[in-house]
């Protein structure tokens, strides 16, 4: 998936500081996104949140993103 790729580019998440998912309307789309976040990276304790309406509104139905602080 090119979310992860460009996650790995920017030099992966910082589980010091954990990491934020949203979605815009389903929160069924996080799904793939918080598997791969638990079984491929190992990461835990996660928080979900949805859009706001502003953004949410930017970007349509079916979004999803991941939040992070990048490794130094």
């Amino acid at each position: 998936m090119a979310m992860f790729k460009c996650m790995d580019k920017m030099g992966g998440v910082d589980p010091r500081y954990g990491y934020v998912l949203l979605y815009s309307d389903e929160k069924s789309v996080l799904c793939p996104i918080h598997h791969y976040m638990h079984e491929n990276l190992h990461l835990t304790g996660g928080r979900v949140a949805r859009l706001g309406a502003v953004i949410g509104t930017h970007v349509g139905p079916g979004c999803a993103a991941v939040v992070f602080v990048a490794k130094e």
